[in-house]
């Protein structure tokens, strides 16, 4: 467990900020990369007077790239203050140079004590800002405390944006809420994925067999790949079932016959 300040992610090719239009420069907030056509956001950067804003689109500044792409549709799972979250999936695949981030998907309680980075648009600012500091506690409906102690906080604007863990050297959660002292809030990705089935096929582009390999980290999304199988094939749905039928990282090893006798 780390007690450094977090340092920033090796490259931030997943960052994206979320617009009302194509070309212009007040991001309605941040947003995570999770697939090549679909970025992670909150609902409420997405959603005003009761629905979800149109025409969206996805800028990917950090990655040093002008191009944006349009939102084709939006899947939200939303329930202020508990459930918060929208998947957006894009007309086109992103740009070259922009990656989906590295996924993984611990509880909150395994967060604790944990250093954490951020990165997010406060007020607006198209160039951005990020904070920095520690998980407090863990919440309830999969909420974890965001301790901080950088010189700059989280402020609205920050909220979409994808919580780094140095721990993990990988994106565990999504900022959610900003408070007045510059603490705030973000939803674990282990809840996430319960209350967005879409997320289902982007942790499998982001899966790597190191992260898969990872005892607590990503064992529950490794059991539910599984039982996924067999709902994928029950609903017709070929393309899905064949990338979970997939062999998964340390499964399917031949096991030593014991010696006779």
């Amino acid at each position: 467990m780390s007690n450094d300040s977090p340092a920033q992610p090796p490259s931030g090719a997943w960052l994206a900020a979320v617009h009302a239009s194509e070309d212009d420069f007040e991001p309605l907030g941040t947003a995570l990369v999770v697939d090549t056509d679909r970025v992670l956001t909150c609902a409420h950067v997405v959603i005003s007077e009761g629905a979800v804003r149109e025409p969206l689109w996805v800028a990917f500044p950090t990655a040093g790239i002008g191009l944006r792409r349009r939102v084709a549709s939006v899947r939200v799972a939303y329930a202020r203050p508990v459930r918060d979250l929208a998947v957006l999936v894009l007309e086109d695949p992103v740009p070259a140079g922009v990656e989906p981030a590295p996924l993984r998907c611990p509880k909150g309680q395994d967060l604790i004590g944990r250093g954490w980075w951020a990165f997010g648009f406060p007020d607006r600012d198209p160039v951005g800002d990020s904070a920095d500091g520690q998980v407090g506690a863990s919440l309830s409906y999969g909420w974890v405390r965001l301790d901080t102690r950088s010189r700059y906080l989280i402020r609205p604007g920050f909220s979409g944006g994808g919580l780094w863990s140095t721990d993990y050297q990988a994106v565990v959660g999504i900022v959610g809420q900003a408070h007045a002292n510059g603490d705030g809030r973000a939803i674990t990705l282990h809840q996430a994925d319960l209350d967005l089935p879409d997320l289902k096929r982007a942790a499998l582009a982001s899966w790597s067999a190191e992260a898969a390999g990872e005892v607590g980290v990503m064992t529950p999304l490794a059991q539910s790949l599984r039982e996924w199988q067999a709902t994928a094939a029950i609903y017709a749905d070929p393309e899905l079932a064949a990338e979970l039928r997939r062999p998964i990282a340390g499964d399917g090893e031949r096991v030593a016959a014991p010696p006779a006798g």
